[in-house]
């Protein structure tokens, strides 16, 4: 009996093991195969490209390279519209999605839709305010956080009449 039980054993091993080592290398090397093929899809994928210009988490930049592991960037830092400075920053491919990239679209020539001139105003209005609440944002001055701070009370104010029209 136990001779049967032995020879059943190494048949069974002869016969699958293969499946039991590819089952275990796949534990031992399951981090080194989730980078790979997050790296393949970025690398295979057409959503971001070498060169691109690109925001990380609120920060222009564009990017280096794209590779199987990594994804490089550069990025700016930005006062009152001129760049003072910036930072290489490299970043696994699989810990891309914890970051904020968005990639701008290409200016529109609107010149050639019709626009209500109500909207058109609104718009013209909301893109000012929008504006100077961008460059009030890095301001460490009291007086730029009073002005935000009144900005956005006035643009609660325009958006609850907006839709009470």
């Amino acid at each position: 009996m136990e001779e049967q039980i032995q020879s059943q054993v190494s048949l069974l091993i002869g016969k699958y093991g293969w499946l039991f080592l590819v089952g275990v290398l796949t534990l031992l090397f399951r981090g080194t195969i989730e980078k790979f093929v997050s790296g393949l899809f970025i690398f295979m994928g057409n959503d971001y490209n070498e060169d691109d210009v690109v925001e990380v988490d609120g920060k222009p930049g564009r990017i280096v390279r794209c590779g199987m592991w990594s994804t490089t960037f550069f990025t700016y830092d930005v006062r009152e519209g001129i760049i003072v400075g910036g930072s290489k920053l490299v970043v696994q491919n699989d810990k891309l999605k914890d970051l904020k990239i968005e990639k701008p679209l290409p200016l529109l020539d609107l010149s050639k839709y019709k626009v209500d001139k109500s909207c058109q105003e609104l718009l013209a209005e909301l893109t000012k305010i929008q504006t100077i609440t961008d460059k009030c944002k890095n301001c460490p001055d009291d007086k730029c956080k009073e002005v935000l701070a009144e900005l956005t009370r006035l643009q609660t104010k325009q958006e609850k009449k907006k839709w009470r029209n």
